[in-house]
């Protein structure tokens, strides 16, 4: 009997370390990078866990269909590496009904607007793991619609997860009906886009018609921040500054057409185009058109505004030096302070941004760079430069890196570490001892100084990404050996 209750525990850990091993693309990703917490100011919530990170695309698949926010739950202490390790920590959690401390705490007044909670998340241990009973068991869910999702590989019915969840809906006061629940094996999640989405259309869920964006604008929309703008504007922070990288703030500004900021100064300040038309201004000059590739540098202290053309979206980059202050006597408008009125905005000079460099030949978001012949890659890799070192945030140099499809680099390690900033198709990032990253526009990948790391293009897709060296005062990069081109070709390429 007692041996056969190892080889059960045995199977159990198994499926536990296929469940993780399946998508593992987005494990041990920076928090920074993680969905959080993305507001469009909706009636319908997407709440998802995930420990490899396939559960990622079904929840965006499930908030893109009906227009929802979406937020991840991060377990505050990560769960371990080992496959074998964090079978255990989650079978000790369940056994002892252990709540573990999350990243993800909405207050009642947060949850009071949605009328609808979609809750993702693998089946651990025949159960919903420990970290989405400590959310359910926070959040206030009383009269809610709440629908379940899940991956699994062999509980196709969900197990004990399921009745879990109906029993504790009973106690919450929210409606639940597990025979609406989503169920997609976890190996086939990456194939299950249809079938989410027309599991999301059967509900008759109303969707949230406010934020429809063009696909040129590939970067994730963020926050909606529009009380601090002119129109309908999105945040996400990209960067905060600290001490192992010391890259200055960067974020990213997605603008609804029309939408604009105030006339306001600041510090020193790099606006990297993402996408669309967009307008800056400087007082006293006339308005520039600045479109998807273009640089605008912006001293310390200069009065300005920028935002969306009134027949576009709008997407940037902002790198900037928070840390400036402006000298006794100068003159300082606070960000907000002085509108850009309709009328302004209505009968704008504008001309086209003189600093453009790029053409219609580039077909990368900043340019198609200039081939790089190396021994350290396995193909093609082209560079071009974007920010010089001498730049208005104080940023190091940042250097835009195209792969072909299937070329990637060697192991390697920089004295001062690496950021990395996705722009254009899908490709690969992984630090030695850690599981492999995929990675999509918008994400930003980070490597600690004097650890090995190599990033790269999938097998079938060109890829293009921002890379800076950061602690510029440390420079130096040593190469090593390549990642087998067999266990390249094993690897997920969505």
């Amino acid at each position: 009997m007692k041996k056969l209750a190892r080889i059960y525990t045995l199977v159990l850990t198994f499926a536990l370390a296929l469940l993780s091993l399946v998508g593992c693309a987005e494990r041990n990703r920076a928090d920074q990078n993680a969905d959080a917490y993305f507001s469009k100011k909706g009636d319908v919530l997407v709440v998802y866990f995930t420990w490899s990170g396939h559960l990622r695309s079904m929840a965006h698949w499930i908030a893109d269909e009906v227009g929802a926010d979406y937020a991840r739950i991060l377990r505050k202490e990560e769960y371990p590496v080992s496959y074998n390790e964090t079978a255990d920590v989650a079978k000790k959690e369940k056994d002892e009904n252990i709540y573990p401390e999350i990243n993800l705490s909405l207050s009642d007044e947060e949850m009071e607007r949605y009328k609808t909670v979609f809750v993702g998340f693998p089946v651990w241990w025949y159960d919903v793991p420990m970290p989405v009973m400590t959310f359910l068991k926070q959040a206030n869910l009383q009269g809610k619609n709440v629908y379940a999702f899940f991956s699994h590989e062999g509980s196709s019915d969900g197990a004990g997860s399921l009745p879990t969840l109906e029993k504790l809906m009973q106690t919450k006061g929210a409606a639940f009906d597990k025979k609406t629940a989503l169920s997609v094996r976890g190996s086939k999640v990456k194939d299950s886009e249809t079938v989410v989405r027309e599991w999301v259309k059967s509900l008759n869920i109303p969707k949230n018609e406010a934020v429809v964006v063009p696909s040129e604008i590939t970067f994730p929309l963020g926050d909606d921040v529009s009380e601090r703008f002119t129109g309908k504007v999105f945040f996400k922070n990209l960067i905060q500054k600290d001490s192992v990288y010391n890259f200055p703030i960067t974020n990213h500004i997605t603008f609804a057409p029309g939408a604009r900021s105030s006339w306001h100064v600041h510090g020193g300040m790099e606006i990297l185009v993402t996408g669309g038309k967009g307008i800056y201004q400087e007082e006293g000059k006339k308005a520039q058109i600045i479109r998807k590739g273009d640089v605008v540098h912006i001293p310390a202290g200069v009065k300005h505004w920028h935002g969306a053309a009134p027949d576009s979206w709008f997407s940037q980059i902002v790198i900037y030096d928070a840390e400036w202050k402006p000298e006794a006597g100068d003159a300082h408008s606070a960000h907000g302070a002085e509108p850009v009125t309709d009328e302004w905005y209505a009968n704008l000079e504008t001309e086209d941004y003189a600093g453009r460099t790029l053409t219609e030949k580039d077909a990368f978001m900043f340019g198609n760079g200039t081939l790089f012949p190396s021994e350290n890659f396995s193909g093609n890799v082209y560079l071009g430069d974007v920010l010089n070192a001498k730049n208005e945030a104080g940023a190091p140099g940042i250097h835009n890196v195209v792969f072909d499809a299937g070329t990637y680099n060697n192991w390697h390690s920089h004295a001062g570490g690496q950021v990395l900033i996705v722009t254009d198709g899908i490709g690969y990032h992984q630090i030695e001892g850690q599981p492999l990253e995929i990675l999509h526009p918008g994400d930003v990948a980070f490597c600690p100084p004097g650890v090995k790391h190599w990033h790269g293009a999938t097998a079938k897709m060109k890829f293009a990404h921002l890379a800076a060296n950061a602690n510029p005062d440390k420079p130096g990069v040593q190469w090593f050996d390549r990642l087998p081109l067999d266990e390249y070709n094993k690897l997920p390429t969505e």
